[in-house]
């Protein structure tokens, strides 16, 4: 690689660049070359910020033609060794491709490097299809952590007026850690968050299994009383992870004030829990239920509940309208299977068309036939000691069961 012709050609060129710069500024204000122009001068005076496309064109050229000047003296010095360049006849066809958008006055097909993708975003990338299949693992069978009812019988449902809110949940162990409670003169414990209007569900749950009920609303009008034999509202609501609650509401419901939320942990202390086990915990507060899973599964307040029972939300205005809350999802996800929270029922439902809009990596998760889609899925943690398995193979390190899964039609 000579320089005589780099000398010869390329140096005449970037010549000629510098000849057409200087011809450039000597005519600006002096010369209108097409209507265009005329208008620009009179918009934007001579000595103005204001600079033509053209003279714009020919500056990035103009730096773009001196780079590519250093890089021929380095390689005629010898520091660079001349597999860094791909090869002669490539620079020559950038220095061609770098004339014809000159003269076209064409900035768009300048021959400008392709852009290496960061770290940080090869790491955000992989952060994200990584949340996808974790997303994608809740929803189909045999994939996310199954076990079953500590009796063994399947998960019932408790009928009450609204058919799509009768969740399945395990009926068998609850009735025993109430007689459990009973020998200790107490009672067992119920927690539901997000009873809105309706406390059906709650003072069933009382009537049933004799349990202290406390239902929480930070959205609903009762007052914080006793509402009926042993259910007790508090307007409070569970304290989520990274979320905005204030962005997380079906439109058909309040959005939430987050100064009326509290952790598990504080909410125990506050109504002096701190001692009693939480033997079931409901949660359905229109989208704010992924910050709270993983406030609640990534720390250690998920151990003060046996049964977790969720209306899991996958639209964008009910918790998951951003990448990061995409995320958020899959770290509850993640932190369920880790502190060993396995599936006893799914079931699924429909939202209201409102509702139906969906972040764009949603729709590599869920089918189109199911955009209408609520989740209701119901936990039970495992002791340390219980045997389970996963994908039914009974080698995988956490070791789950195959559950039944129960399906609802859309209404």
């Amino acid at each position: 690689m000579s320089i005589e012709k780099y000398g010869g050609t390329e140096a005449a060129f970037i010549a000629k660049v510098l000849s057409s710069q200087r011809s450039d500024r000597e005519t600006m204000g002096l010369k209108k070359n097409d209507d265009d122009h005329d208008n620009n001068r009179q918009m934007h005076p001579v000595g103005s910020a204001y600079r033509p496309a053209s003279r714009l064109v020919r500056d990035l050229a103009l730096a773009l033609s001196a780079l590519v000047l250093a890089l021929m003296l380095l390689i005629r010095a010898g520091p660079i060794e001349q597999s860094a360049v791909d090869s002669e006849m490539q620079l020559n066809e950038a220095l061609a491709s770098l004339a014809s958008s000159l003269n076209n006055n064409d900035a768009s097909r300048l021959p400008l490097p392709p852009l290496e993708p960061s770290k940080a975003s090869l790491r955000r990338k992989r952060a994200l299809s990584d949340a996808i299949n974790a997303m994608r693992c809740m929803l189909l069978p045999s994939c996310y952590p199954d076990v079953p009812c500590g009796d063994n019988h399947p998960p019932m449902k408790l009928p009450q007026g609204k058919q799509w809110e009768q969740h399945s949940f395990c009926t068998g162990d609850l009735a025993s850690a109430s007689q459990v409670a009973k020998s200790k003169n107490q009672k067992c414990l119920v927690y539901s968050f997000g009873v809105h209007d309706s406390t059906q569900w709650e003072e069933r749950m009382a009537k049933e299994f004799e349990c202290d009920v406390y239902a929480f609303d930070p959205t609903s009008k009762f007052e914080e009383k006793e509402i009926a034999p042993n259910v007790w509202f508090h307007k409070l609501g569970l304290q989520g992870s990274d979320v905005d609650v204030s962005q997380t509401h079906s439109a058909l419901y309040d959005a939430i004030d987050p100064a009326k939320l509290r952790t598990l942990g504080d909410i125990r202390k506050l109504l002096g829990h701190e001692e009693r086990q939480v033997d079931v915990l409901r949660l359905d507060c229109e989208g704010c239920e992924w910050g709270v899973l993983k406030q609640l599964a990534c720390s250690n307040d998920s151990e003060m509940v046996d049964q977790l029972m969720v209306e899991m939300h996958f639209q964008k205005n009910l918790g998951i309208a951003t990448d990061d809350d995409l995320l958020i999802a899959a770290d509850a996800i993640t932190c369920l299977e880790e502190k060993r929270w396995g599936l006893v029922s799914q079931e699924f439902s429909g939202c209201d068309p409102i509702d139906a809009e969906y972040l764009s990596h949603m729709h590599k998760i869920i089918k189109q036939d199911t955009l209408y889609m609520l989740m209701y899925s119901t936990f039970r943690r495992m002791p340390v000691e219980a045997r389970l398995y996963k994908y039914n193979d009974p080698d995988y390190s956490s070791k789950f069961t195959t559950r039944e899964v129960y399906t609802m039609k859309n209404p």
